[in-house]
């Protein structure tokens, strides 16, 4: 009986220790607070859209970063005002009281309001004018061409020092709504996306002390049609305070919980 026990207990440290290394996801803490955060908005990217795709620097961050592409959008909604406020305040469209694109404030204030209440400096750039509709005042604020951003301005105001840099970049929304997220067109403009604004932006936070990058999207496009889908998004992490691996499936909103982490 004894000899039966051994064996069992043997089988079962083997499984555990077998569980462990092909499961390497965690729970996505991070190691916070960071001195400046860097949240590059994709919108329009859903993780079934990113994966047809050649993205050398979002896969870079994989490799060596905080990842996840099961990340729930908001389950009433795949518009970007709900998910972008739900993404930014921990709250969805059931208590947000943001359900569309209307232009009106959230009922819970966004994470670049909080962190002016405390005397934090935010920067945003962003090429969707309505960003304005869901924060109150931030320390510099810049409207962007739609699907057009000015790189090297970009990257002065990440050098700028600002507590939490906010970047919202609307080409592969753009771009789905008149294509589809299916088209080469669509994906084309993802790997120019990556190119152009998640290569200068993480080569950025790679040779700069104390900076974390943070990529994450509001809703995707269906392949076969221009509307929005329901799809899971991405979430990567890179940089100070990320621990590298695999996250867990997560709904957008716990994404605030990590600016929270990180910024205060």
């Amino acid at each position: 009986m004894f000899l039966i026990y051994l064996i069992l207990t043997f089988f079962a440290v083997i499984a555990v220790v077998v569980f462990v290394v092909i499961d390497n996801t965690y729970g996505g803490k991070v190691n916070g607070p960071s001195k400046h955060v860097v949240f590059l908005g994709l919108d329009g990217l859903s993780s079934r859209n990113l994966h047809r795709a050649k993205t050398p620097n979002i896969d870079f961050i994989k490799n060596n970063g905080a990842w996840t592409s099961e990340v729930s959008i908001d389950p009433y909604s795949n518009g970007s005002g709900p998910n972008w406020v739900g993404v930014l305040s921990g709250h969805d469209s059931t208590s947000s009281n943001i359900t569309d694109n209307s232009c009106k404030k959230p009922k819970y204030s966004t994470v670049m309001d909080q962190l002016m209440q405390v005397n934090k400096t935010v920067a945003v750039s962003t090429q969707w004018h309505d960003v304005k509709c869901f924060i109150n005042k931030v320390t510099y604020y810049q409207d962007e061409k739609r699907a057009f951003t000015d790189i090297p301005r970009l990257i002065n105001t990440v050098h700028a020092g600002y507590s939490f840099v906010f970047i919202h970049v609307d080409n592969l929304d753009f771009v789905g709504h008149r294509f589809s997220g299916g088209s080469n067109t669509y994906t084309k403009e993802v790997e120019k996306v990556d190119n152009d604004y998640v290569g200068p932006l993480l080569d950025y936070v790679t040779h700069t002390d104390g900076y974390t990058l943070i990529i994450a999207s509001d809703h995707g496009h269906k392949l076969t049609s221009k509307d929005h889908s329901n799809d899971p998004v991405s979430l990567f992490m890179y940089g100070e305070g990320i621990q590298k691996g695999k996250i867990h499936p997560m709904k957008n909103v716990d994404i605030y919980n990590y600016l929270k982490q990180l910024l205060f």
